[in-house]
């Protein structure tokens, strides 16, 4: 999803004061670099990853004044998520940068036949990332067809059990002296 509208996309940037940690399993930076390179090399500003704990599954923030900056929900943001999902995700985010809204059928849709079929193209483990995240994920993810996108629920946490984010703690301090 890319949001352009800047009341929207105040939302997102306010979490980025508060970040959460990744604790995924890949370096997210990096493969952000590959997918840049390997996938979208025309994208001229590599944007940001933020983990967030409200709103969609994933979306791209474009603004004229920063960095495009793509913001992932915090229910990714587990151990279990296959490469593959994140590697899906960042190309779908920046194809967002590639290819712009486009008029079909008498409506604004910013998932056009161009970005679908580039898409396609770009990602070959698209059936296999959409077969995982249904499988893990559908009891947490709302259809939202006006927007386009995917809504993750309040209660994601509480329906599959886990906590919100991940606590670290650390053991008590040691006394030398």
């Amino acid at each position: 999803m890319l949001i352009q509208d800047l009341r929207r996309a105040a939302r997102p940037a306010r979490y980025r004061r508060q970040p959460i940690l990744p604790y995924v399993n890949c370096d997210l930076r990096a493969l952000l670099a590959e997918v840049h390179e390997q996938r979208t090399p025309e994208v001229c500003r590599r944007p940001g990853i933020f983990f967030v704990e409200q709103g969609w599954l994933a979306c791209i923030v474009e603004s004229q004044e920063t960095n495009p900056a793509i913001y992932l929900h915090g229910i990714l943001d587990n151990l279990e998520v296959p490469q593959a999902v994140f590697r899906f995700i960042l190309t779908h985010e920046l194809i967002h940068l590639l290819v712009p809204s486009a008029e079909v059928n008498g409506k604004m849709t910013s998932h056009p036949p161009r970005f679908r079929e580039r898409e396609q193209r770009l990602c070959p483990e698209l059936p296999t990332v959409w077969e995982w995240i249904w499988q893990h994920l559908w009891r947490t993810l709302v259809i939202d067809r006006k927007a386009e996108g995917l809504r993750v629920r309040r209660d994601w946490a509480r329906v599959l059990g886990r906590p919100r984010t991940v606590r670290v703690e650390f053991p008590p301090p040691v006394d030398f002296f």
